[in-house]
């Protein structure tokens, strides 16, 4: 505002600018608005024009999709007793004894690795359950990762499956019986006559007949077959595994009986265990499917086996056909998967903005800092600091001492005859009355109690030399200040040069 009498000051764009300032640019908030109007319009096209949210992942979700060859209440079913992980990799890890592998309808790119999977959950002696596949599912056309129409697997490829699993076990396991058998006959040589060489030929001629029936299985396995009865027949095998339920079953035939029956009927075998390994075969995937479970003791039968003939710790999945486990899902995984990826990104474009704008330096630049900085202190630590660094410290402090003596002893006009002993007493005197905060006869002594040797005497050297800096500075300022602030006019002196001197006798 302008002063009473005086013209007013024009308005002008300036002034307008200046007063209706803002720390953002027109440019800045353009940017903003337009990342802002970006983001939001992606994402409500995201919502319009996207999958369901119901329907996203599910190609790639727990145990397949929803739909009725998916597998995705089986998992559910077995979650509520045992966790239930996905097997990744060609040779999944995690396998153990109580680990099973679930192998559900083996097909495409998981047929081109099963055995390697296969040999691994061997190796780790992790059970195995496969189940062979029966059905082709059509995409859904406007649920995506849904299963449309429906159509069977050929019998042939059907049974190609479970001769390729039984395959690459077998392959498995007569490489381990080979280097076992080779490791029985050398400890039954080494072995001594007894109960010791007893032992190690029951062990050699047990894994011997491991090995003849491994044979006699690899034989058998050609002659497979797959039969597609109207309905399941009589029931056999395991108690607990005869109350199954399907329509237009799809059954295991094994002309050899080699095969244990777990769950068998009028036409073939529905589950099929190799003798002597954990190994099953499950012939019909509508037993454990979503259209499955719910009929008979289907649910039964799979939460006996894996809880309480496997007893499993922990169930490891890897289905080929229909999808697959999901990975664990973190959050950061979650924010740059859309509808989140879109709000992501207009926080980081913001954030870079933000940073821009803040390395725009603000006003003038402060000055740098003098290369030496002011006052005498600099120059008392910096000679404190060469003295402790030339030679030995005790002796450059004793001269320190004594030239410190030498200017209070001047400064205040002590005769010079006194004896270096009296000099010290009085000194020390003059600076109790005037306020020193260490006495100088205590750091006097002190030169003589400085460690022997080492970086810890030349510390105390030189916080020594401090402490004598601080009370000559103290002892001798004081006594300046005291004389230049008196008050009034000065009276002249008439007493002789001797008398104007203070008294330095003792009080």
């Amino acid at each position: 505002m302008s002063r009473p009498g005086q013209p007013r000051e024009p308005v002008t764009r300036r002034s307008i600018a200046a007063a209706t300032a803002s720390p953002f640019r027109r440019r800045t908030a353009v940017v903003l608005a337009v990342l802002g109007g970006l983001a939001l319009a992606a994402t409500l096209g995201y919502k319009v024009l996207g999958p369901e949210p119901e329907a996203v992942g599910d190609s790639d979700s727990a145990g397949g999709h929803r739909s009725a060859v998916g597998y995705r209440t089986l998992v559910e079913m077995l979650s509520a007793d045992v966790p239930v992980k996905p097997a990744r990799g060609q040779r999944p890890v995690g396998l153990g004894e109580y680990e099973p592998l679930l192998v559900l309808e083996p097909g495409g790119i998981l047929r081109d690795y099963l055995g390697e999977t296969l040999d691994a959950a061997n190796n780790a002696w992790a059970p195995i359950v496969i189940v062979l596949p029966k059905w082709v599912a059509v995409p859904h056309s406007f649920r995506a990762g849904w299963a449309g129409e429906l159509s069977p697997v050929p019998e042939a490829e059907a049974v190609q499956v479970a001769r390729e699993a039984l395959n690459a076990i077998l392959d498995s396991e007569e490489v381990y019986l080979d280097a076992e058998l080779g490791d029985a006959g050398s400890n039954y040589e080494a072995a001594a006559e007894g109960e010791e060489k007893d032992q190690a030929r029951e062990y050699m001629e047990e894994v011997g007949r491991q090995s003849e029936l491994v044979g006699e299985l690899r034989s058998a396995v050609p002659e497979l077959g797959i039969a597609r009865p109207d309905a399941l027949g009589e029931a056999s095998g395991e108690p607990w595994a005869q109350g199954a339920e399907l329509d237009r079953p799809q059954l295991l035939t094994d002309p050899s009986g080699l095969l244990q029956p777990v769950a068998a009927y009028g036409d073939g075998l529905l589950i099929a265990q190799l003798p002597n390994l954990p190994v099953y075969l499950v012939s019909d995937p509508d037993l454990w499917n979503v259209a499955g479970l719910p009929r008979g003791d289907n649910a039964l039968i799979a939460h006996h086996l894996f809880v309480g003939e496997l007893m499993a710790d922990r169930v490891w999945v890897k289905e080929g056909r229909h999808g697959g486990l999901p990975g664990e899902r973190s959050v950061w995984e979650a924010l740059l998967k859309p509808p989140l990826a879109w709000v992501t990104l207009q926080i980081a474009l913001v954030a870079l903005l933000a940073v821009w704008l803040a390395a725009t330096p603000f006003g003038r630049p402060r000055p740098a800092p003098p290369r030496v900085p002011p006052g005498k202190r600099t120059l008392v630590d910096n000679t404190a600091r060469l003295l402790g660094e030339a030679g030995d410290p005790a002796s450059s402090v004793e001269r320190y001492l004594k030239l410190i003596l030498e200017r209070t002893a001047e400064a205040f006009g002590l005769p010079p005859g006194l004896t270096p002993e009296e000099r010290l007493r009085r000194l020390d005197g003059l600076g109790r009355q005037r306020g020193a905060q260490r006495p100088l006869v205590a750091l006097a002594g002190g030169i003589d109690r400085l460690p022997t040797r080492g970086a810890a005497r030349q510390r105390r050297a030189l916080e020594l030399a401090q402490d004598l800096y601080d009370w000559h500075r103290q002892t001798v300022r004081a006594t300046t200040q005291r004389a230049t602030t008196t008050r009034g006019p000065k009276m002249p002196d008439t007493k002789p040069p001797e008398t104007q001197r203070p008294d330095l006798r003792e009080t």
